[in-house]
C-alpha cells in the first residue's frame, strides 16, 4: 500500500469514528435531557421558572379553499394556564400540514426563549412537548 492510501485509510477511519460518536449519542439517548445549573445566580436567590407545553394540532378547516391548521401551545400560570392557537395556513390539503403547524408553534416558542425539556410518546406518536424558560 503507498504511503498516501494508508494516509487516507487513517484521516477516513478517524472522520468515521468521531461521526459515528456523534450520530450514536444523537440517536441512541434522544430524551436525556442536559441539566442545567440551578444554583442561585446570586446569594440567596434561586431560579424560578415558567413553563408551558406544545399539546399538538387537532385537524384543519377550510377558510376560502385553504386549508388552515392550528397547534395548541398552553402556558402553565399559578392560577391554571393560558391557551394560544398558532395557525398555519395552506393552500391545499396536505398530509403534513398537521406537523407543520406544530413546527411553527415550536419555532415560535424558541425565538421567545422557551428550552425544550421533556416529550410524552405514546404508542411511537409524540403527543406532547414540555419547555420552560427562566421567568
Amino acid at each position: 500500500m503507498k504511503k498516501s492510501q494508508v494516509l487516507f485509510l487513517m484521516i477516513s477511519l478517524a472522520a468515521m469514528t468521531l461521526i459515528g460518536r456523534d450520530v450514536f449519542d444523537r440517536y441512541a439517548f434522544p430524551n436525556i435531557a442536559h441539566a442545567q445549573s440551578t444554583q442561585p445566580a446570586q446569594s440567596g436567590a434561586q431560579n424560578k421558572w415558567e413553563y408551558c407545553e406544545l399539546v399538538g394540532s387537532w385537524g384543519h378547516r377550510e377558510s376560502f379553499g385553504n386549508q388552515v391548521y392550528s397547534a395548541t401551545i398552553r402556558y402553565y400560570q399559578p392560577s391554571g394556564w393560558r391557551t394560544e392557537m398558532v395557525e398555519l395556513e395552506l393552500p391545499r390539503v396536505s398530509s403534513d400540514g398537521n406537523a407543520m403547524a406544530d413546527a411553527k408553534a415550536i419555532a415560535k416558542l424558541g425565538l421567545q426563549g422557551w428550552e425544550m425539556v421533556q416529550d410524552r410518546t405514546s404508542e411511537g406518536t409524540t403527543t406532547r412537548i414540555y419547555f420552560k424558560r427562566p421567568k
